[in-house]
């Protein structure tokens, strides 16, 4: 696709090189930001929302009317979106694994190298037949695969991927007092129009499958009120849980980064991708 936007755009090597750049770098470097959605929401979910975003950034590059506009669909949106999804697929490959992590792991990322050589042979053909804008258009639909792939993503046990009972509120203490009061004040309802004199009674007989029905919407509406405001609370925690975690992983002291060896380990990362992708 380089060579391609080369000849389309007319612009420099370097410039052009961007579009390239930004995309495997914001891929790498959003790890530790995806790390937070993964705690909140779940490898899953991120793995899925991460499948939309990249093709949508594949299908946006397609009308792409200069470099710059690439350096935001396909550098920033597709990037970030490869990041969502690469990043869940290491963690549960951690996950699942346990006597033989190196080795599975060793084994999964060599799909990297698979789809990286198939893919290229696929674009160069799409290009050759359809043209690049054709051709990023179809990768955009292809991606949509990320989406499966991540649905595939099945936490092994409730408690794992921010799915159990800690991610949650407790299902026992608002819904409780939601339904009780409910019924109390309905309750409360009925036993005033009961103590009612002889003449009340007899006036409010017409309005009776009146009334009826507004109690009827007024307690849908109580409870409606209820389950959105027990929703509201679940996510809040997870949220803060997810927050907690993601925070005290890198700042807390827990910190990875009081690990010697993990800061040395980063440091090498560092000038062997330099030069590997060169």
């Amino acid at each position: 696709l380089n060579v391609e936007w080369l000849e389309e755009f007319h612009q420099s090597r370097g410039l052009t090189a961007w579009v390239s750049s930004l995309s495997m770098g914001v891929t790498l470097i959003v790890g530790p930001f995806i790390g937070l959605f993964i705690n909140t929401c779940g490898c899953r979910r991120t793995a899925i929302i991460g499948g939309l975003l990249n093709s949508l950034g594949w299908v946006l590059s397609a009308y792409a009317v200069n470099v710059y506009y690439l350096f935001i669909t396909f550098g920033l949106a597709a990037g970030f979106g490869s990041g969502m999804a690469y990043l869940p697929a290491v963690v549960m490959v951690g996950r699942y694994f346990q006597k033989r992590r190196a080795l599975a792991q060793g084994l999964s990322t060599t799909g990297t190298g698979f789809g990286t050589f198939l893919m290229t042979v696929l674009l160069k053909y799409l290009c050759a037949e359809y043209g690049w804008r054709n051709a990023m258009f179809i990768q955009g639909a292809v991606s949509l695969n990320l989406c499966v792939c991540g649905a595939l993503m099945r936490p092994l046990s409730p408690g794992m991927d921010g799915d159990g009972p800690e991610g949650k509120a407790p299902h026992h203490v608002l819904p409780a007092h939601s339904t009780e009061s409910i019924r109390s004040s309905g309750q409360l309802r009925d036993a005033e129009e009961k103590r009612g004199g002889p003449g009340t009674e007899d006036s409010s007989l017409g309005d009776a499958p009146a009334q009826a029905c507004q109690e009827k919407a007024a307690h849908r509406k109580d409870m409606c009120a209820f389950r959105l405001l027990k929703t509201v609370s679940q996510l809040t925690m997870r949220v803060r849980k997810g927050f907690w975690d993601w925070y005290s992983g890198y700042f807390g002291t827990a910190s990875l980064f009081t690990n010697r060896m993990f800061v040395a380990f980063i440091f090498w990362a560092l000038f062997a991708y330099s030069s590997f992708v060169i």
